[in-house]
């Protein structure tokens, strides 16, 4: 009986959101990130502060979570210029590794794969 109330004790002193069941807080980053998918974003193009990379700096239960959680890191979209060095300034230094990354942390997860030139050139 005593371990039990220590266990209630403990549980008090957490933070909130480490009450929640980690299925609510999937649940969550799932709808933040279908949001940003039916918009054409891709985790091949974040800044440190775009979903799901932001989601890995938020605690280290967040971080845990977003890393295991295979759907977050399906939709990348490869960019031409990722190749070439040319990646702008606003995203991070080396693309081909978030790439990596990505494809590393979707697992099993069916992946959703579109390519774009953000600067086209027609010869």
């Amino acid at each position: 009986m005593l371990s039990g109330s220590l266990s209630i004790a403990k549980m008090s002193d957490m933070p909130p959101i480490h009450r929640l069941p980690a299925e609510l807080i999937l649940h969550t980053f799932t709808m933040a990130m279908d949001d940003l998918w039916e918009r054409g974003y891709a985790v091949t193009n974040p800044s440190s502060t775009d979903l799901p990379w932001s989601l890995t700096k938020v605690c280290r239960l967040w971080r845990r979570l977003a890393i295991d959680y295979c759907r977050l890191w399906t939709h990348m979209d490869v960019r031409t210029d990722m190749a070439y060095g040319e990646f702008s300034s606003r995203f991070a230094s080396d693309p081909v590794s978030l790439l990596r990354t990505a494809l590393a942390r979707s697992g099993q997860a069916s992946l959703h794969i579109s390519s774009s030139d953000p600067n086209p050139q027609w010869y």
